[in-house]
């Protein structure tokens, strides 16, 4: 059931991203986000791109600090790979887009919200873009999006979730409704438009 761009930025009309604290500083400078494949390379440290995070992991970059969150809900029993795709595949299929979740002024919908308080003692550091300044600032790039949490499989009923490399489709092949979409994701590099506010402290918004 496929949408267009302009339903989903009228169902979702804000879309946040959470970091680390300690990223503030090069997001404000740089006014992009780079996926964690994109950082680790930078970083010199590839080797990490196949490999779950198990906790955070820190990397320096040209002298300075980033923080890359961990993979904990990323249980690979809980995902029935496709043929021909291992963990370290699937690992490194995820950790090549930047995720956004999709919601409106009062916060990201109920998964995006789950995973923000999952996270809650580290005082993540939250990013709010309006969605239709987001897709005009890349519009180089197709967004992509998934109808779950792609780096947290649950089994459904006992049984192990599929996970494929076409996790991320455009909207026109999107098998459900605009309003199913729970992650919204791009690769390697997404850039920051002007209106993106950050919160640092929950319900305080400044510019980044």
């Amino acid at each position: 059931m496929a949408f267009d761009l302009r339903t989903f930025v009228k169902s979702r009309p804000f879309i946040y991203h959470f970091s680390d604290r300690a990223n503030v500083p090069r997001l404000r400078r740089l006014r992009y986000i780079q996926s964690a494949a994109e950082l680790l390379r930078l970083s010199g440290q590839e080797r990490l791109i196949r490999q779950r995070r198990a906790k955070p992991v820190q990397v320096t970059i040209n002298g300075e600090t980033v923080i890359l969150r961990d993979q904990a809900p990323l249980i690979f029993a809980n995902a029935a790979l496709a043929p021909g795709w291992n963990t370290e595949d699937f690992t490194a299929h995820l950790n090549e887009h930047v995720y956004f979740w999709p919601g409106d002024l009062e916060g990201p919908v109920k998964a995006g919200t789950r995973l923000h308080d999952h996270y809650l003692e580290d005082r993540p550091a939250v990013l709010r873009v309006p969605t239709a300044d987001l897709l005009v600032t890349n519009s180089g790039q197709a967004p992509l999006f998934c109808p779950f949490i792609a780096g947290a499989p649950r089994k459904q009923f006992g049984i192990a979730v599929p996970r494929r490399p076409d996790l991320f489709l455009p909207a026109a092949e999107f098998p459900r409704t605009a309003g199913k979409v729970v992650e919204l994701v791009f690769g390697r590099t997404v850039n920051l438009p002007e209106t993106t506010k950050l919160s640092v402290l929950p319900g305080i918004w400044d510019e980044l």
